[in-house]
């Protein structure tokens, strides 16, 4: 039992554990506001898909202008397994129902994590997958690919957008399971190698990686945290949990390459950021984040979060589509970006926008304004970006707008 002294005890150490007093000041709140999420019927999504409930919603119910981690979602994610009736993860949604939606529950904040595998055509029917960030979990990463009968052994790379506890805990079990799949694909090929070879009296048996590729890169930012948070006070500080290991994502069939300059992978197909220069005048970082660069060390103001890196893609004929995961560097900062490298603004974006934080949401209606002047024909938010900026945004893209959603596919033909 925790009583309410105890719980502003905790609150006033230095060091808060975050998923205790999480679990004992939310529990009650997630379920109440999951049931009433699933009564109005706007608790969309594929049935059998978790849920990362935790942190997207705490920081609507509080206000507060950060997002706490905890160490498990397991618990929290079931609370959200049941069948809403609803599925608008698929682009036959339309933006009225969505702004009937934000009217009637302005409580909700969109699914945390996507997982996601980029398409891109190439000549010879080659479609390269990329897997862009692993979600806050290592359970809710498997969960949710296997429910979306993701195969593993297909993921051909992968890319951290930066190093948050939320995007990055899901990639260690998803190198796990790149390896696993490429594994059992080889052992399934080689019997049929083996006869082929006795028929035609060749040389020995190639070897697992002629069979199921080269190893799959995970493409890091090398400078790693320890652990990141947040300080609200001079004398508090509320950590996340800790940042994975690099070993943690080497396995048998993939390999750890880290980049801080802006590169491509496979074959130039996608293009991976460096560091993202801030121009705007209002999109100046995250307020009061910190990061623990030293065990034993000192936290760090770090507000800028400097390792933060976008991935694009180009569609012949349409152009650059852009996926910025958490955008702490200002979305319009991303698109400005990618504008000043290839001459023209995107041709869709991606991603969360975090405007949901209170300390962001005053950007919302410059960052909006700065986003139409550049047209893009698509625009899909979720994650951080908040129910208030999904419905500025929804008002001015009206049906270039979507939100995000786990389980969503979106294919772009090259035009002709």
């Amino acid at each position: 039992t925790v009583t309410t002294a105890d719980r502003r005890s905790r609150r006033q150490n230095t060091h808060v554990s975050t998923s205790e007093w999480y679990y004992s000041d939310l529990k009650s709140h997630l379920c109440s506001v999951v049931r009433r999420s699933l009564l109005l019927g706007c608790w969309w999504g594929p049935k059998n898909i978790r849920w990362p409930t935790a942190a997207v919603l705490c920081n609507q119910l509080f206000s507060k202008h950060y997002i706490l981690f905890p160490d498990s979602y397991q618990d929290m994610s079931l609370l959200c397994q049941e069948d809403s009736g609803h599925c608008f993860g698929h682009c036959s949604h339309t933006h009225s129902r969505f702004s009937d939606w934000v009217a009637a529950a302005s409580h909700y904040h969109c699914p945390q994590t996507w997982v996601c595998c980029c398409n891109h055509s190439l000549p010879g029917n080659l479609l390269p997958r990329l897997l862009f960030d692993g979600g806050p979990s290592p359970e809710l990463f498997e969960h949710n690919a296997r429910s979306l009968e993701v195969n593993a052994a297909d993921i051909q790379a992968a890319v951290l957008s930066h190093w948050h506890i939320d995007h990055s805990a899901g990639l260690p079990k998803a190198a796990q399971m790149i390896s696993e799949a490429k594994a059992a694909a080889a052992a399934a090929a080689e019997p049929s190698k083996h006869a082929a070879q006795d028929s035609s009296k060749t040389g020995p048996a190639d070897t697992a990686e002629s069979t199921c590729g080269p190893p799959v890169v995970f493409d890091l930012h090398p400078k790693r945290p320890i652990r990141r948070g947040i300080q609200p006070s001079a004398d508090t500080i509320i950590p996340f949990n800790k940042e994975p290991e690099f070993s943690e994502m080497e396995w048998p069939s993939t390999k750890v390459e880290c980049h801080s300059e802006g590169h491509t992978l496979q074959d130039g197909c996608f293009y991976v950021s460096g560091f993202i220069p801030r121009v705007t005048s209002y999109e100046t970082g995250n307020p009061n984040h910190v990061s623990l660069w030293e065990e034993g060390g000192d936290y760090v103001l770090d507000e800028e979060v400097a390792d933060e890196r976008y991935v694009a893609a180009a569609v012949k004929g349409k152009g650059v589509i852009v996926f910025s995961a958490c955008s702490h560097a200002g979305i319009v900062n991303v698109m400005k970006d990618v504008q000043q490298k290839t001459g023209k603004p995107p041709y869709a974006v991606f991603g969360g926008f975090h405007l949901a934080p209170r300390d962001t949401a005053t950007r919302i209606e410059a960052t909006v304004a700065d986003m139409v002047k550049m047209e893009p024909s698509l625009v899909v938010a979720g994650h951080c970006t908040g129910w208030r900026a999904r419905y500025a945004l929804c008002s001015a893209f009206k049906d270039k707008f979507m939100p995000s959603f786990v389980g969503s596919r979106f294919s772009f033909s090259p035009a002709t």
